[in-house]
């Protein structure tokens, strides 16, 4: 679809399927020329000789992308759904300029990733936590938590 120069576009995404992606922490994409570290020389307090210290490389913070907020990456870009599909996670981006023209995906390698973070429904959660606790709820059966804290399925 093309829209004309100067216009603005509105775009209505659909529902997310939960659970959906939220945050993510990934590994730096580029990195500085400091992997082994930078020499530094000082002088040696008993002879007063010069020695070089290898200064070890600075800590890399990792990178967050967060569903809602700036791409980490790309000035006046906004993230709007991420999804972890056959080894990556797929990050969806629109430009936040005057326009809202531009669309763009980055696919982010899982061996990069630090942490993912996924929102749901409560439902959704408790179906995926009996899920993962193996209670044995078959699919499309919603499973409640008792009083106790215990998890029931009906």
């Amino acid at each position: 679809m093309n829209t004309p120069p100067g216009a603005t576009q509105t775009v209505q995404l659909p529902q997310p399927k939960y659970p959906i992606l939220t945050r993510m922490l990934c590994r730096q994409c580029f990195h500085e020329h400091q992997a082994q570290g930078q020499k530094q020389v000082v002088t040696c307090p008993h002879c007063k000789g010069q020695l070089s210290i290898e200064q070890p490389a600075g800590k890399e913070e990792p990178v967050q992308w967060v569903v809602g907020e700036g791409h980490p990456l790309v000035p006046n870009t906004r993230v709007m759904r991420m999804f972890v599909e056959d080894g990556v996670v797929e990050v969806y981006s629109v430009s936040t300029d005057t326009k809202g023209t531009a669309g763009m995906r980055n696919l982010v390698p899982m061996d990069h990733v630090i942490l993912v973070e996924e929102a749901m429904p409560f439902d959704v959660f408790v179906e995926l936590l009996t899920e993962a606790e193996g209670l044995g709820a078959e699919p499309g059966e919603k499973a409640a938590p008792a009083e106790n804290g215990q998890q029931n399925v009906s």
